[in-house]
């Protein structure tokens, strides 16, 4: 189920803020003392074998919450959000938070048709300008945004995906990778990077503290890239799953 917004109440403005209620290498290894690992996931979200759990000190009934926030934690699967693969207007599915319908009207100019919202989810803010539209949604410890921009011809769409206080695990750079994480007391470690078919590597940098990897394809006429960035805080661990498409627009 999904709420929807009309674009018809978003155009005149340029700026609306609703809210509502609510391959494989090894990186740096840890320490000799034993390894205790980091498990800051918020209660009811995915836990380090992805499953989600059960508990809820809040007392109050967000069972259902709980279920649909475990998939998020670790990413963005291929078959969740997009599609991908194509330069082009229309319906895009961001994540597992909503969709965003729009238009290119002209070399420099775009239209929002339509922002549709999942349940439990909220969109933070809405920017519409008449060759970028910026889309921001938030549940929780996730968030996403969806950014397009038309500049002489050449589009450029991102769906960024920010996730706070996740934990170890198996995590998806969209079509690109699955990559292993694992989050300990003064490290983390870089496991397993399993590349999808057509899809290269091209960037990885990894330290205690970050983890960063790039993967990128070449389409006809444009170029998509994932990227995956851990970050260990002081007791969490920060994930961001980006995505960008990125050609000459043929209509």
């Amino acid at each position: 189920m999904n709420r929807r917004i009309t674009a018809i109440a978003l155009l005149p403005i340029a700026a609306l803020v609703l809210s509502a209620c609510g391959g494989s290498s090894q990186g740096a290894s840890a320490t000799s003392e034993p390894a205790a690992t980091l498990s800051a996931t918020p209660s009811g979200t995915g836990t380090d074998d992805g499953t989600t759990g059960d508990d809820n000190p809040t007392g109050t009934d967000d069972s259902t919450a709980a279920v649909e926030m475990g998939d998020e934690m670790f990413g963005t699967a291929a078959d969740v959000g997009g599609p991908y693969g194509e330069l082009r207007d229309g319906p895009w599915g961001v994540g597992v938070a909503g969709e965003v319908d729009f238009r290119v009207t002209g070399p420099n100019s775009l239209e929002l048709v339509d922002v549709a919202v999942n349940e439990g989810w909220q969109v933070r803010e809405q920017e519409v300008e008449s060759d970028k539209i910026d889309i921001e949604y938030e549940r929780g410890p996730v968030e996403y945004r969806f950014e397009v921009e038309i500049d002489d011809g050449l589009l450029e769409l991102e769906i960024d995906q920010d996730i706070d206080r996740t934990s170890s695990g198996t995590f998806a750079a969209g079509e690109a990778a699955t990559v292993d994480i694992t989050a300990e007391v003064g490290a983390l470690t870089l496991g397993d990077v399993t590349l999808a078919d057509g899809w290269d590597e091209t960037s990885r940098e990894v330290d205690n503290d970050d983890i960063e990897l790039d993967f990128r394809r070449q389409g006809d006429g444009f170029f998509e890239l994932w990227e995956l960035n851990a970050d260990r805080g002081r007791d969490s661990l920060d994930v961001e799953v980006d995505y960008e498409i990125e050609g000459r627009f043929a209509g």
